[in-house]
């Protein structure tokens, strides 16, 4: 305690006490204290930042989330710098006002300042992700919806702010950092867009394979006129190309309703038997089943 003389750094101000009761606050520069005056709460004037995991967010769709969030705020900045208990360093900079210093200390249940507590922005955190979807708030990819996050960001400081400014706080924003999900429902999107990206793909293939047939089929039946042919032979000619043409279609489609075939009767129960050869085994010939049925 005093008497003595104390030093206040830019960006702060500061709390003096004597005997329980708040003699002062001091903004930037040099203050003189009293016999047992003490420093009672030191307040940081800067922007502020901090970060904390919220476990157990849970989505629309009971979906559990982990989301790392930052969140960004500052003691409430006075309205007009040069009005009276108003305090500023020697150039005019952090200008606070002293009701203002008083509101953030009396507020502060745990009678030692800590700033914006995590409450608050946790409980918003909560009520937005609660209502959105999974599918919301990431992209087919399984990548964070930025339009989303900066939309529930946005409602998280609109929600906030009342709260904060209660207590002396300005609350600057709020920035979702990370969002993780189980690794079930990860390892499904996966998959999901894997499967998407390959059906994708062989629709592609399909189109290709369709429109260069169909310039072949151009090309030829525009030129074998042209081919100086007697009129029955490019007659015959252009009638075996065009079974060609549907025979090769209708191919693809036959294809691949075997292969289908042969992967439902490979997760059949009994035994199965495949013939590599050209030849089909005759229908009337059985094939035997352990449980005794054809």
């Amino acid at each position: 305690g005093g008497p003595g003389r104390v030093v206040i750094e830019s960006g702060n101000a500061v709390i003096f006490m004597r005997g329980g009761k708040i003699t002062k606050i001091a903004g930037p520069g040099v203050t003189r204290t009293k016999r047992v005056e003490l420093i009672k709460e030191i307040f940081n004037l800067r922007n502020q930042f901090k970060i904390q995991t919220v476990e157990n967010v849970i989505t629309a769709d009971k979906i559990p989330l982990t989301i790392v969030m930052g969140i960004a705020y500052r003691i409430k900045r006075a309205d007009n710098p040069n009005a009276p208990g108003v305090l500023k360093d020697n150039k005019g900079g952090f200008p606070v006002e002293e009701d203002t210093i008083l509101t953030a200390f009396h507020e502060n249940t745990a009678g030692k300042w800590f700033g914006l507590a995590a409450g608050a922005p946790t409980v918003q955190l909560r009520d937005q992700i609660m209502a959105r979807k999974l599918d919301e708030l990431f992209t087919i990819s399984g990548t964070p919806n930025t339009r989303e996050i900066k939309a529930i960001e946005d409602a998280i400081k609109q929600g906030v702010d009342g709260f904060a400014g209660n207590k002396g706080i300005e609350l600057i924003g709020a920035d979702i950092r990370e969002i993780h999900m189980p690794e079930k429902v990860k390892e499904a999107i996966y998959l999901d867009v894997r499967a998407k990206a390959e059906a994708q793909a062989i629709q592609d293939i399909e189109a290709q394979r369709a429109k260069a047939m169909t310039e072949l089929v151009i090309a030829i039946t525009h030129n074998i006129p042209l081919a100086g042919l007697p009129p029955n032979v490019a007659a015959r000619l252009m009638n075996e190309f065009a079974k060609f043409s549907r025979r090769s279609l209708t191919d693809d489609i036959l294809g691949h309703e075997y292969i289908e075939m042969l992967n439902t009767l490979a997760k059949a129960d009994g035994t199965k038997i495949f013939s590599p050869k050209d030849g089909l085994p005759p229908v009337e010939t059985p094939i035997e089943l352990p449980s005794g049925g054809k």
